[in-house]
């Protein structure tokens, strides 16, 4: 008889401790069904380590990483959809996606249905060099006379003057990497290139013959673009932005990508 009572005591137990469980984990699942859902988008104009992506999936990088901690931070989901550049501003304006975490202001067209974050980091554009120049090169004018690698089609408003009269000979090509190509090769003298594209692409080469120069080329900050139809305010973004900026994990992210030189 005791045994009996003993063992419908224990049964009795286990079930409620599984109805627990169940209740627990619907309750889990209803409040993340319940949170707002942030729609961030990428694309192939994204060059690694903005997106790192894998079988059509961002997988990973600075884009993935920044609106993860973001969504932590506001305690919302978070959802990633790829987009080609030229329907980026179309699709925030729909509400088709809310968020672009790497953008600048001078990079879309103003229009009121989105807005502008609180800078999230600062980008530059470097001249890199191998380390074997015989020569420090810290004013634009140390580069008259010299080829210096660019990107086809790509502005370089400083320089620009330079390349039109000559005085500097700018080559072009499509893709960073064949810059990088082409003076380990010694057939130009220096390229310019983002400080966190080429440090990336460095460090998974695991080149060191190529280093960076003193002169900065240019230098920008980096902006979030929130749609108006974002389930998030502005005000909620920057504040989210200016906590991760002040505990460093913004810069900790860059730097997991693109260690400092």
């Amino acid at each position: 008889m005791v045994k009996s009572s003993m063992f419908s005591w224990i049964a009795f137990a286990a079930l409620s401790i599984c109805c627990l469980s169940i209740f627990l984990l619907k309750a889990a699942i209803a409040e993340e069904v319940s949170k707002p859902t942030l729609i961030v988008t990428y694309g192939s104009h994204n060059a690694e380590p903005y997106a790192i992506t894998e079988s059509n999936q961002l997988v990973a990088g600075i884009i993935k990483d920044i609106s993860d901690e973001i969504a932590d931070e506001l305690d919302i989901n978070v959802t990633y959809i790829e987009t080609p550049r030229k329907r980026v501003e179309r699709y925030l304006t729909s509400g088709e996606v809310h968020f672009t975490p790497i953008s600048n202001p001078k990079w879309l067209t103003p229009n009121e249905a989105y807005r502008w974050s609180q800078p999230l980091f600062i980008e530059q554009d470097r001249l890199w060099v191998l380390k074997t120049s015989p020569k420090v090169i810290e004013e634009v004018e140390e580069l008259f006379g010299k080829v210096v690698g660019t990107i086809r089609n790509f502005i370089y408003p400083t320089l620009t003057q330079y390349f039109e009269q000559k005085q500097i000979y700018r080559s072009d090509v499509r893709e960073m990497p064949s810059n990088i190509a082409r003076l380990q090769l010694k057939r130009i003298d220096g390229f310019i290139g983002s400080r966190t594209l080429v440090m990336f692409e460095l460090t998974r080469q695991q080149d060191s013959a190529i280093a960076l120069s003193p002169l900065v080329i240019s230098e920008h900050n980096i902006h979030g673009v929130l749609s108006n139809k974002a389930p998030i305010t502005l005000a909620e973004l920057n504040n989210a932005i200016g906590k991760l900026n002040s505990r460093g994990v913004i810069d900790g992210i860059i730097e997991k990508y693109a260690p400092k030189e």
